[in-house]
């Protein structure tokens, strides 16, 4: 997975990289991602930086004057797809970043995609706490992005390997001297005065956790994302190795399961979602299972028979909320819509489950989460041989389109424009995937997996 696709990169985003641990090769990388589909990207710092290399960026500009800066910067951007922009020399081969303020000004360019910048120094170390004045933020930051090598793991907490360490020291428990662990990395990426430190109310957070290049690295990775997933202050996590090719191996944000039960269920000639299954009702049954899977919330989305059908429901986990659609009878959209507007974990994707499907388990559930978080893909869809089946994930990309359907369309026409993008499961059989909309069909399901 790219860097571009993994943090989403929109249009006017402001990208402000804070921590340690390869910020600098994050700045340059994106850049060179978005530069390589004919996107323009301005990359500066608001501190200090070391002069870009030619392989880091075609053209650096040094310019102390605003108005001089942004001309010089426009038509650069004529000739180049990534400009870097610094403000006075400071040092030998170091340079002074630019006002904050100065930032929108060159996010509002003509056609530049984005700007990225780099906003506190580390001392090339993969561990920081930030100083006072640290960092320094532009304030119409879009994306923040929180950095840590991983390489941090296990070094001795002091100034030769961490950077300002009696801070860390302060902000994560751990005492001077001891080993930095997984935890430690933890506290201090989502403690307030740690890696979130000035963020801007409005902007995305996501935790960029570098340097996996081996398996007890990533292995401490995915348990500070878990960590970090559960807190919910960032709004996702990346676990990579920026310097690779493929930068990116696993995206790790919450995921919410919607289950889809506002139907009347008209062929069925009763109410479908009280129907036996087992010792419970389908309905009961659908929610059991979901709760039993890897996502993050459980919404119940009820619109016909809702004050008979909650009856059934009294014993919910506290992950799972039922909400009423009330104008569920002008079509599925609408319980679609009402899903995602009820959500109360920010989703990175979203999974709607039929409640007439009583054939999948929370397997199923987890191989689409489990899919998603390798490939990024805008959808993750189940099949059996070439039958594309349900329930399908819906990356938060493809929300605002969701939130296009009428009526009683599903997403099968979102789904063929985006054919391509759709990464698979593959099932080992085709009942997992078979629905009961008809008397016959839930009978014959009935007695084939004697439920």
């Amino acid at each position: 997975m790219n860097l571009r696709s993994a943090l989403r990169i929109q249009r006017h985003d402001i990208v402000s990289l804070v921590g340690a641990g390869g910020k600098t090769t994050t700045l340059f990388q994106l850049a060179h991602e978005l530069a390589a589909t004919r996107l323009h990207v301005v990359t500066t710092t608001t501190t200090k930086i070391g002069a870009p290399t030619d392989e880091q960026t075609p053209c650096f500009i040094v310019e102390s004057d605003r108005a001089r800066m942004l001309a010089r910067v426009a038509q650069a951007l004529t000739e180049h797809d990534h400009v870097s922009v610094a403000s006075a020399p400071y040092a030998h081969n170091k340079f002074v970043g630019i006002a904050p303020a100065w930032i929108a000004d060159l996010r509002d360019l003509p056609n530049v995609h984005c700007v990225i910048v780099e906003a506190d120094g580390a001392r090339k170390l993969p561990f920081k706490a930030p100083r006072a004045d640290e960092p320094v933020i532009p304030p119409d930051t879009t994306l923040w992005i929180a950095c840590v090598g991983m390489s941090a793991l296990d070094v001795r907490l002091d100034e030769e390997h961490v950077c300002r360490a009696d801070m860390v020291s302060q902000l994560s428990g751990l005492p001077l001297g001891a080993r930095v662990d997984a935890p430690a990395i933890a506290r201090v990426l989502r403690h307030p005065q740690g890696g979130l430190k000035f963020k801007p109310q409005r902007s995305r957070a996501v935790a960029l956790l570098n340097q996996c290049d081996d398996t007890t690295r990533r292995a401490a990775a995915q348990q500070i994302a878990d960590s970090l997933r559960r807190r919910r202050e960032f709004d996702e996590v990346l676990i990579g190795a920026v310097a690779q090719p493929d930068p990116i191996l696993e995206r790790i944000g919450r995921v919410s399961a919607i289950v889809m039960a506002a139907g009347a269920g008209t062929r069925f000639g009763t109410i479908k979602q009280l129907a036996p299954w087992g010792a419970r009702t389908m309905i009961e049954h659908i929610v059991a299972l979901v709760e039993c899977s890897d996502a993050d919330e459980v919404l119940v989305v009820l619109g016909a028979h809702a004050d008979e059908i909650q009856n059934h429901l009294q014993h919910i986990g506290p992950r799972t909320r039922i909400v009423v659609n009330e104008q569920w009878q002008q079509g599925m959209s609408t319980s679609v819509r009402l899903g995602l507007q009820r959500s109360q974990i920010q989703p990175s994707a979203a999974i709607f489950v039929n409640v007439d499907q009583p054939a999948i388990n929370p397997d199923i559930i987890n191989r689409l989460i489990a899919r998603h978080r390798v490939t990024g893909a805008s959808i993750v869809a189940p099949r059996y041989g070439n039958m594309r089946g349900n329930p399908v994930l819906w990356d938060r990309a493809l929300f605002s389109e969701l939130h296009t359907l009428m009526g009683d369309a599903g997403g099968r026409e979102i789904l063929r424009q985006h054919w391509r993008e759709i990464a698979w499961v593959e099932l080992e059989s085709e009942e997992e995937l078979t629905d009961t909309d008809t008397p016959e069909e839930y009978q014959r399901l009935k007695e084939l997996l004697n439920a």
